[in-house]
């Protein structure tokens, strides 16, 4: 019986995501307030009886304001926490991103300097060197490994070596791209349900069809992942990957068509990986 009724569940919601697909800002917010069960059983089935003629409805304004009532209200509520909490001081990102990075100033750039550096060995078919910093306790806080064969550089940190940076989770994520999309005026496209999974795909696009964002909501309704993304002159500028595990932040070189920067944080704030392009 209680399989019935989970089932029955995953109908519903998959059932209103189909029929209020004619809807873009009701679709969207919709389905990031699945996991919450702001919405009650009663307005639910409300909804689903007057969903499928739902734009020819004298009452459709009805059904509208069910379900505005309930997701704004918690959308206040999520946007209000996240005004609470406090910003980093310094976004280290667009340090890293705009020094003149080479093989002699890395370890003051990365703040290195007043560590330990071991160079570990490498072997005859081994082009790049790795460098291990340690405390003065003997304990293992970054590695630095430079190819410079691709004039590539990649720190790897497992301490408190880089300033903290922000972090949000996807479902606040999710919420910031649904203020991004009402204000800029974008679209909402329902990508389906995941036949192997169960997930569930939501894209905001621009009014030039540029995928702006991708959510992807797990089969549970709650949020997995957020991809945002920036352009300048229609081209891709950043991607902002974020998940339960952390986010990541990646930079391309639009003249070059090359990905410039790779920053990675995980889910305290601490930079955890960065790679990026060195000078030589």
């Amino acid at each position: 019986m209680a399989d019935s009724v989970e089932s029955k569940s995953e109908s519903i919601s998959s059932e209103i995501l189909s029929k209020l697909a004619n809807d873009d800002y009701l679709l969207s917010k919709i389905v990031s307030m699945k996991q919450h069960r702001k919405l009650s059983r009663a307005d639910i089935n409300y909804i689903i009886r007057n969903s499928e003629d739902k734009t020819a409805s004298q009452d459709s304004s009805i059904v509208d304001n069910i379900i505005k009532h309930s997701v704004d209200n918690n959308i206040q509520d999520c946007e209000d926490n996240i005004s609470k909490e406090s910003s980093p001081e310094v976004d280290f990102t667009e340090k890293i991103l705009n020094a003149e990075l080479t093989i002699n100033n890395f370890e003051d750039i990365f703040n290195l300097k007043e560590l330990h550096a071991v160079e570990l060995p490498s072997s005859s078919d081994e082009n790049f060197r790795s460098i291990r910093y340690q405390d003065n306790d003997g304990i293992t806080l970054a590695i630095a490994q430079i190819n410079p064969d691709i004039n590539k550089i990649r720190l790897q940190t497992f301490g408190g070596v880089l300033p903290k940076q922000e972090y949000v989770n996807p479902q606040q994520a999710n919420y910031k791209i649904m203020s991004k999309s009402k204000v800029n005026g974008w679209t909402t496209e329902y990508g389906g349900i995941n036949q192997f999974d169960g997930s569930i795909e939501i894209r905001h696009k621009d009014a030039d069809g540029k995928v702006m964002a991708a959510v992807i909501f797990k089969s549970d309704g709650n949020v997995d992942t957020v991809v945002e993304y920036r352009y300048q002159n229609n081209k891709k500028t950043q991607m902002l990957h974020t998940s339960q595990h952390g986010l990541s932040k990646t930079i391309y070189d639009v003249q070059k068509d090359s990905t410039k920067l790779i920053v990675d944080i995980d889910t305290d704030g601490n930079i955890c990986c960065v790679k990026r392009s060195i000078l030589v």
